[in-house]
């Protein structure tokens, strides 16, 4: 479910992410699967540090951060309440 919901978002906003920028995409993705929860603050922690000391900055715009925790506060919803 989180995977559909990440690959909608990418594909209705037509984004071209490079490797780098999918490899933080799928940790995300495995990091939310073994919480249950996101933080927006988390992004700054390890394993997210690995892609560099400014990630997820430049990366990604503060925008697509926020849709990214929106994506896992929605399935967080429908899946673990």
């Amino acid at each position: 479910m989180i995977k559909d919901a990440f690959q909608t978002y990418i594909i209705g906003n037509n984004k071209h992410y490079s490797s780098d920028q999918l490899n933080f995409i799928l940790t995300l993705q495995t990091v939310f699967l073994k919480k249950k929860h996101i933080e927006y603050s988390t992004l700054w922690l390890p394993p997210f540090t690995n892609f560099g000391t400014t990630a997820p900055f430049p990366m990604f715009t503060q925008e697509e951060l926020n849709s990214f925790i929106d994506i896992c506060k929605g399935v967080e919803k429908d899946i673990f309440m």
